[in-house]
């Protein structure tokens, strides 16, 4: 719809009339270009300068892959503040002059507490740090700030080992201690302002290398009909599109974000003004199913639809908590975990998020009250190391995958998971090697699962790099070697075999170039590693309609593109994300362990004026000892944090509701330092479901059943239901 709102209103729009909508594939190459173009053409200085501020000189990354780190995760949000002063909407602290700084360093040091020795070491200690923070950075003021008398005095206390500070030298450190706050402040205005100027620096790039590729993205069509004034204009859309539109028609309007709600705005205002039986607006969302924050949605504009469109809108809103897919044994764990979340003690870092959803959630009903089902929770064995925990919970969730596929001949089973990553090691624990239990991936992966591809990969990388060893010797060890004549892992081999396969790729494309290779191995892989590979050619192809001969740029591709297994199966791995909308009549849960608001890859925090209101101030993420100083930024921290929680709450309901019959979570053992560990989803699970009376759970036991436990029993074959061919 919208892009046929775009094409008739195209000059109206300030929209090429020759553009294509690229995929995001070809978007990428056209970001990073214009991230070259950005280096080449600006002040390298100045650019250098804007980074070392935005990362405080922590960045690990090349410089190209910071800025696209940054543009990616940032852009959508840049262009719809682009004309507010949201970026610069924190005023300036006050900090002292370079001499009034050694003045309040000297009276610090004149200003010598009473009392025990200790109390004395401290205080001379804080004087050497401050004397070290005089050039230092704003990490240099924390660590003044947060140790000694300092910290004591900064938190309102001013008392040290149970005895109270002089008024004198409290007076002493106070002045030091609102130069900090100053520093702090400052350092979060910098790092927000070179964030929006590097934004600014990209777009102005970006925009030109569209325009010379002609070439648009989805997110442009939305911004430009978000931007454009079309207020009034229904009935000249209608007459454009030559239809009459009666009747607007909204699904999952809990992901719709500000950007697409102001482009449909004048058109669902213009609706809701006539009486239903000219014309109406009709939406269906689920606030709890909101999982989509990432992606900007803004789950608000579902919740506060009647006050956005006016009482005069006449919305009437219908309510559905009753279950057409899932057992009792299922509904019941649902509302023992969801039901009282603001008395769950995992929440009480996030009353706010727990008290919405408490708003939100009415206890579920199903249908389906003669379908047996079974729940469990358990824990797996103990394990120090955290990446050897996060793979010892996946073998367990694949072993379980194998008990229950024999037990329950005929069920469908979906494991589902936060990650790709974890995605693609429990289809290696199911796959030929280990389990041989047949499985897909749902959109869940690369082509790279599958060793033939990547000894394909090998050999396009080889033939951009005749020297790459690495290359040489995965192809000469797979089946692939010998079909491509490459016999022996010397230079003078390596480069003929480079020359003969760019030769080919030039004469006859990228997919035909693949087909004969792919025939020749096609009886040494089994079925899903053909499949996967004839997917391969079908990128192949449409690679080739871009007339580009770099190998390197389509493994590049084909390494970061997921790409469905369209194999049907009875078992399918995926993550939650990929999940919503299905269903399956067995679902494991083995990753749990995410926190359930981490702010490792915040970049930035914002506030809107109102709910759904457009934004107001936007600051650059810090760490909580920092803007937990300040008042005014405080709930702007606290509301977007929050905001992570509740999505994260929408995720663990999204991931328990796919089940119909059996839900299985594995979690790890609560360790001795889980009291002040950061609150994780298991841990949410853990206190609603584990009565108190039992205490902390063991290793490797059972925590909670809930259910008929008959449900295990093994079960005779389910024949598949009949489809139309």
């Amino acid at each position: 719809f919208f892009g046929t709102i775009v094409r008739c209103f195209t000059l109206e729009l300030g929209l090429p009339s020759d553009a294509r909508i690229v995929d995001e594939d070809e978007a990428f190459r056209l970001r990073r270009s214009a991230i070259q173009r950005m280096l080449e053409e600006g002040d390298e200085a100045a650019i250098i300068e804007l980074l070392a501020s935005l990362t405080e000189g922590s960045s690990e990354r090349a410089v190209t892959d910071t800025i696209d780190n940054t543009v990616s995760a940032l852009y959508d949000l840049y262009r719809e503040a682009r004309y507010t002063d949201a970026w610069h909407a924190i005023p300036p602290g006050n900090t002292l002059t370079e001499a009034a700084l050694d003045h309040a360093i000297a009276d610090l040091a004149a200003a010598i507490p009473s009392g025990p020795k200790r109390t004395i070491d401290a205080h001379q200690k804080d004087i050497e740090r401050a004397e070290r923070c005089r050039t230092g950075s704003s990490d240099d003021w924390m660590e003044f700030f947060s140790g000694g008398l300092a910290a004591k005095i900064a938190d309102g206390s001013c008392i040290y080992y149970g005895k109270p500070i002089d008024g004198h030298t409290v007076a002493a450190y106070e002045r030091l201690l609102h130069h900090a706050r100053g520093v702090y402040r400052r350092r979060v205005i910098d790092q927000t302002r070179a964030t929006h100027e590097l934004l600014e620096r990209f777009d102005e790039c970006y925009q030109r290398v569209k325009h010379q590729h002609k070439a648009l993205t989805f997110a442009d069509l939305t911004v430009a009909l978000a931007q454009a004034d079309l207020r009034g204009q229904l009935d000249d859309i209608c007459y454009r599109i030559d239809a009459r539109l009666r009747h607007v028609l909204l699904d999952e309007m809990q992901d719709t974000s500000i950007q697409q709600w102001n482009a449909m705005r004048p058109i669902v205002d213009e609706t809701v003004s006539y009486t239903p039986e000219e014309r109406s607006f009709f939406c269906v969302g689920d606030v709890k199913q909101s999982i989509y924050g990432w992606r900007n949605a803004c789950p608000e504009i579902l919740s506060r639809i009647d006050q956005l469109l006016g009482a005069g809108a006449g919305i009437v809103k219908q309510t559905l908590a009753t279950s057409y897919r899932s057992s009792p044994a299922i509904i019941d764990a649902v509302n023992q975990i969801f039901g009282g979340l603001p008395r769950n003690p995992a929440l009480l870092r996030y009353p706010d998020a727990a008290a919405r959803w408490d708003e939100e959630f009415t206890a579920h009903t199903t249908t389906r009250s003669e379908l047996p089902g079974y729940v469990r929770l358990r824990t797996v064995a103990r394990c120090e190391d955290q990446a050897k925990r996060q793979n010892l919970r996946l073998q367990e969730a694949a072993a379980l995958v194998a008990e229950l596929y024999a037990r329950h001949p005929g069920k469908t089973i979906g494991v589902l998971l936060r990650t790709n990553g974890a995605v693609g090691r429990v289809l290696y624990e199911l796959g030929p090697t280990r389990l041989k239990i047949p499985a897909t991936g749902r959109g869940g992966g690369p082509l790279t699962d599958a060793p033939a591809v990547n000894a394909i990969l090998d050999l396009l990388r080889l033939a951009d790099h005749p020297d790459h060893s690495v290359a040489a010797f995965n192809v000469l060890n797979s089946p692939l070697g010998p079909v491509v004549g490459l016999s022996d892992d010397g230079p003078g081999p390596r480069h003929r075999t480079a020359a003969r396969v760019r030769r080919t790729i030039a004469s006859d494309g990228l997919a035909r170039t693949l087909q004969p290779w792919i025939k020749a191995i096609a009886a040494q892989v089994d079925e899903r590693q053909y499949r996967r590979c004839m997917q391969l050619i079908q990128l192949a192809q449409n690679w080739d309609e871009r007339a580009s001969l770099r190998c390197d740029d389509f493994v590049a591709m084909v390494e970061s593109r997921a790409v469905a297994d369209p194999a049907a199966s009875a078992v399918q791995v995926m993550t939650i994300h990929q999940a919503k909308g299905l269903e399956f009549d067995i679902v494991i849960l083995p990753e749990l362990e995410a926190e359930l608001a981490s702010t490792r890859t915040l970049k930035v925090v914002y506030e809107r004026s109102g709910d759904a209101g457009p934004i107001s101030k936007i600051a650059r993420h810090v760490s909580k000892d920092m803007w937990s100083m300040f008042d005014d930024l405080r709930p702007m921290f606290e509301q977007h944090i929050g905001r992570l929680a509740h999505e994260s709450l929408c995720l663990l309901y999204v991931a328990v509701t796919r089940a119909r019959e059996g839900l299985f979570m594995l979690i790890d053992p609560p360790g001795e330092s889980s009291r002040t560990a950061p609150a994780r989803m298991s841990s949410l699970v853990l206190h609603a479901l584990n009565s108190p009376s039992h205490g902390p759970p063991e290793p490797d036991s059972v925590v909670f059943e809930g259910g008929d436990l008959r449900w295990l029993d093994p079960h005779p074959p389910v024949a598949p239901a009949p489809q139309d061919p």
